[in-house]
Formats: structure tokens, sequence, C-alpha cells
């Protein structure tokens, strides 16, 4: 009520600016433009002012009034406010491993070379606020590791295991585990996914079961586990039963279809397509998903038709404002850090101007039950 009638006065006063500032957010430290300005990494700028201010910053400095009102009333939902304005969402990668065991690399040295680009990706993903999803996973880790002998094998997958759990502490909630991709098409030399590589792959899955078991303080990676040829042989429908069993994991399984969809990552957007035949192994970056509350807009179009079309617009043309000062955010910031450019040039992208420009921009909706009910007097499920 308080905060209302202190609204009301500065209002009638035609002091906007100050309503905004004083009465929503509060004023954070004037030290904070200096730090979002200078050329440190994300991580260590939070570390620096830590994520309220950062989220303060952005809704009072970098984002126009209206839009920064819209996230506010909950009209629209900004992921990961704290690093909106350093950070892209999420990016897919395929990692090219040019090691070929067969032809006289060492143990050691595959061991040293997977290690070597893992190092790479970890780097990497303190620039990605969400997730970074590792495509091809099985195709282009475990292949490799394949003519192994079964103990080193095995051994070699628990040093990989062990680099893809994340502790559940809050000193590092700032980093999440890997989406690790796995692609069940067959090889054009096969017309299934041989049983002896399937038998390996289910290994691995195993493996990170009984790890989560003994280690339930981590949180294991989230498997994008291709279901393309569940229902082809006799053996693969075994393999869904054997998958099933692996119930400390179950909740870090997400199923997709290598024949008839994009994958999905974590923040449930279609990224990369594995049976690309001009690419299949494109990186791509997602820069933001933004989701839009239908809910708010049928209450305020009061089933009015052409009310609701007319403010859905609005929202979508504001998330398009948005879209293009993140861009713009981004841009500026990460093109100052030597190692962000260093790391990009890795994945085969020009500049990290160019590859900001054409990343992949989401949009979502949420509140689409109630939206219905209120707008059509409808229960969702009854349509």
């Amino acid at each position: 009520l308080m905060r209302e009638y202190i609204n009301s006065i500065l209002l009638e006063n035609g002091l906007e600016k100050v309503r905004h500032r004083l009465t929503r957010l509060g004023t954070p430290p004037f030290e904070a433009r200096k730090l979002f300005e200078s050329d440190l990494i994300p991580l260590n700028l939070i570390t620096s002012f830590g994520s309220d201010v950062s989220e303060q910053f952005l809704l009072l400095n970098l984002l126009p009034n209206d839009l920064a009102d819209l996230y506010l009333s909950g009209d629209i939902c900004l992921l990961n406010l704290n690093y909106w304005a350093l950070k892209p969402l999420s990016i897919y990668v395929t990692p090219n491993l040019d090691i070929d065991i067969k032809q006289g690399s060492t143990y050691y040295d595959l061991m040293k070379q997977i290690f070597q680009n893992l190092s790479f990706l970890r780097m990497l993903k303190y620039y990605i606020s969400e997730d970074m999803v590792i495509g091809n996973f099985n195709i282009n880790y475990l292949s490799i590791l394949h003519s192994l002998k079964p103990k080193k094998y095995r051994n070699f997958l628990e040093l990989l295991i062990l680099n893809f759990f994340c502790p559940y502490d809050k000193s590092s909630s700032q980093i999440n585990p890997f989406t690790l991709q796995f692609n069940f098409t067959a090889s054009e030399n096969s017309k299934q996914y041989e049983e002896n590589r399937l038998n390996k792959d289910l290994e691995f899955y195993t493996m990170i079961n009984k790890w989560k078991i003994k280690h339930p303080n981590l949180k294991p990676p989230l498997l994008l586990t291709d279901q393309s040829i569940f229902n082809k042989t006799t053996s693969n429908q075994d393999l869904v039963e054997k998958l099933s069993l692996l119930k400390a994991i179950n909740d870090n399984m997400v199923y997709y279809n290598s024949q008839k969809s994009h994958i999905i990552n974590a923040s449930i957007n279609r990224m990369g397509n594995s049976n690309s035949k001009n690419n299949p192994n494109r990186n791509q970056l997602l820069l933001d998903k933004i989701l839009i509350n239908l809910h708010s807009i049928a209450l305020k179009a009061k089933q009015n038709d052409d009310l609701f079309f007319d403010l859905l617009e609005n929202r979508l043309n504001s998330v398009f404002e948005f879209f293009s000062i993140k861009t713009k955010l981004i841009n500026n910031r990460l093109k100052k850090i030597h190692e962000w450019n260093s790391l990009i040039s890795r994945l085969n992208f020009e500049n990290s101007f160019k590859m900001i420009k054409e990343s992949l921009k989401s949009i979502s909706f949420f509140g689409l039950s109630e939206s219905i009910k209120t707008h059509c007097d409808i229960e969702l499920e009854r349509v």
C-alpha cells in the first residue's frame, strides 16, 4: 500500500524515472557501470559486484523502462537475469576429434587429446549461462574408445564421468552440468546401429547411474537419448528395458527422435540437426529464450479477441526488442575478452560479432491453461 501511495505521488509530479528507480528496484552502487564496461570475464564480474547488483544494473541502466516493467510485472520472463547481459544462453557443439587409436596412438596419447578437448569445453562453458550440449557424444567420444580393452575402456569411462559431474553446492550454481547427446543413427555401411557399439554406450549409462548412487551430492549430466532405434529390433527393445532400470538417472534422461526432429537442450529449444546432409556437425549458439505470459494478456483482454491479439503482437514486438538489446550487449561485452575470441576460433566461427548476430533466438509461452480458462471459459483438459 505504501509503495502504491509513493508511486502515485511521484507520477503526479512527473517523476517517472525516480519512481522506476526508487519504488521498483533500488539503485545499485555507482561502481557497477565501471565494472560492467571492463574486460572482466562474466564469472569474475559477478563475483566482483554480486548477482543482485547485476540484475538491478540491467533493469535500471541497460533496458528501457517499458521493457524493464514488462519483466517486473511478470508479463514476460527472462532466464538467468544476473547473466542476461553477460552471456548467451546455450550452445550446441560437436567437437571434431581427429584421433585414430588404430594408427599408432597410445592409450596416454588418446587420454591427453580427449582431456585437452574437455578442458577447452569447460573453459567455453564459463561463457554460457544455461547449458552446453555436446552433440553426438557417443560418436565423437565413446566410439573412439571402443577398440580399447575392456579394463582400459572402463577406466577411461570413469575419468570421463568424473569430468561431467558437478557439485550441488551454491558456489558452483553458476556452472550447470554438461548435456550429452547420444545419437544412435545407423552408419552408411550398416542398416542398424551396431549391437556392440550399443552395448558399450549402455555401459556409459550404467556407470553414470552407479556414480549417482555413490555420490548423491553430485549432479549428473543431462543425457539426450535417441529413441529412433527402440522399436526396430528385439535387441534394441531390450535397451529400453535396461535403461528403465537405471532409476538414479531417470530424471536426467530426455528422449528425442533423430529421424524426425532436432535435438532439444535443457531449455527445451530445438538446436542442431544431427542428420543435416550439408553440415552434420554444425556448432550453434542460442542467444536467448524469452517467455511470454499468456495469462496476463488474457486478463487484460477481458475476453476481447481483437484486444488479445493486439496485446500479443505488442508482447512479441517487445521480445524482438529484447533480442536486439541483448545482441548489442553481448557483442560489446565479449569482443573485449581475448579468451572468448580464442575459444570461438576453435569452433570455426569467423568472429564473435558474426557468431552472436547469427545465433538462434527462441520465444516460448507460459500460462496457457489459465489463459484459455480466462479468455474462453474452457478448462484445458476438456479441449
